[in-house]
């Protein structure tokens, strides 16, 4: 992960979430910058063959794939084989939480593991604030939250719906209260596709 320390210095970050605004993404919604997607939003990023470093963070893993060697709880209650929501990606750089998903996706060429000690997390957070800090360690100083249509304009509707609305009204409301000390002084904005 050290190689991309200051890589993208001054530019333009652009976080892709999860939201329904996804299904109406174009090539004009996202100007110049790396491009970190969550989760399932590669899949729209990698279709639509945009030019910018691609990243696709998958923080997430299954019990299965975690490091049977750590003592931190961090994913005891991962007890899957399949993660719901995890992806490859066709060419982006994958970003793993090393505690989280070391051992997924173990065969794809581009995978880059990240502590949160070196992003400048205390302690995990949503995928949504790791994108952000990843996007402050590579140097980056605008940020431009695409498709994150719950802190938007509060829609609470998923891009590729693997749970039920109620979880995803519960995960986000968490986040809400969450996310506002993470953006204090930054330079972001919430892109809506229509």
């Amino acid at each position: 992960m050290i190689r991309f320390k200051d890589k993208h210095k001054g530019e333009t970050a652009w976080i892709i979430g999860k939201g329904t605004s996804l299904f109406h993404l174009s090539r004009n919604d996202i100007g110049n910058g790396p491009i970190i997607a969550i989760y399932e939003a590669i899949v729209p990023i990698e279709i639509l063959n945009f030019p910018n470093e691609l990243f696709s963070l998958q923080k997430d893993g299954g019990a299965r794939k975690r490091n049977p060697l750590s003592d931190d709880p961090e994913c005891d209650d991962r007890q899957c084989d399949f993660c719901k929501g995890m992806v490859t990606p066709k060419r982006a750089t994958l970003l793993l939480h090393e505690k989280e998903a070391k051992y997924c996706f173990e065969d794809y060429p581009r995978r880059l593991l990240f502590t949160l000690e070196e992003i400048g997390l205390p302690n995990n957070e949503f995928s949504l604030v790791c994108a952000l800090k990843i996007a402050q360690f590579m140097g980056c100083d605008k940020f431009r939250f695409v498709s994150c249509d719950a802190h938007a304009n509060g829609d609470i509707g998923n891009f590729i719906p693997l749970f039920n609305k109620e979880y995803y009204g519960w995960i986000y409301g968490m986040q809400k209260d969450i996310l506002p000390k993470y953006l204090e002084g930054l330079d972001y904005e919430w892109v809506t596709p229509k």
